[in-house]
């Protein structure tokens, strides 16, 4: 399935990627609610792999492991009641070539998926990762490593916005959907639909960590001077394409680098 590509163009590397968003320095602003809602919605539409048995893990972990920056997030089944809890039902990890999806509910938290978690030389990037870890950690000790909050990097920075829409919103230039996170993530077959959302997250959350370290937010104390604008990521349209409006019940086979289509 051919993607439908933003208007901007794709570097041939990363590091023509980074030179040119470097040079797109000034003041930022904060997006209003309504400013946010006027930009084009985009989805992830590259290869997606979910995992329900340990060999399709192994797999996965085997490529995972040549990855050097991961978009992470996890997903939990809501809870409505005082008192009611959850542990993650979904742990995504986005490399470069596709977005893995761990169903926690079939495969549990091995150690092996736990230990790539606690590997110091793989970022996993995302937005409150603080969370996201303690809630893994109920289901096994780790010790995480290699991860890096977006939010975090965004305030020490100066940016104004600090959650996963608004960081995408003002630095890749589109928003993205928020209208599947009351899904029961335990179900046993998750519609193609909610999936993509999930995907999503990981994928943006790479997207993000690799522009906010193009601009040089990483790794460096606050800028006190002029900083990044609305950088809309020159390949934040590598794997993305726009988010389809049509209502879809597909889901995706199990363990399989799959499209989810409109």
């Amino acid at each position: 399935m051919e993607s439908v590509p933003l208007p901007i163009p794709v570097p041939s590397d990363e590091r023509a990627s980074e030179t040119s968003a470097a040079a797109m320095i000034g003041p930022y602003e904060k997006l209003s609610r309504e400013a946010i809602n006027k930009l084009p919605m985009q989805a992830y539409r590259g290869p997606l792999r979910l995992i329900r048995t340990r060999e399709q893990m192994a797999q996965s972990l085997r490529a995972l492991s040549r990855e050097t920056t991961l978009g992470f997030d996890t997903e939990t089944r809501p809870a409505f009641r005082k008192g009611e809890s959850h542990t993650p039902a979904l742990l995504q990890l986005g490399g470069g070539k596709a977005v893995h999806i761990f169903l926690l509910r079939e495969i549990g938290f091995p150690p092996e998926l736990a230990n790539l978690l606690a590997n110091p030389d793989i970022v996993k990037a995302g937005v409150a990762v603080s969370g996201d870890i303690r809630a893994l950690q109920k289901l096994a000790p780790f010790a995480p490593a290699g991860f890096v909050d977006l939010g975090t990097v965004a305030k020490r920075n100066g940016i104004p916005h600090h959650g996963l829409r608004g960081l995408a919103a003002l630095l890749l230039g589109f928003r993205i959907s928020k209208s599947e996170r009351f899904t029961n993530w335990e179900m046993k077959r998750i519609p193609a639909r909610s999936l993509t959302y999930a995907a999503t997250d990981a994928w943006v959350s790479r997207e993000l960590y690799r522009t906010l370290r193009a601009l040089g937010c990483l790794g460096m104390t606050p800028n006190t001077g002029e900083l990044p604008v609305r950088a809309k990521r020159q390949g934040a349209a590598a794997n993305g394409d726009r988010l389809a409006t049509k209502d879809r019940e597909d889901t995706i086979p199990d363990g399989h680098i799959a499209q989810v289509k409109a």
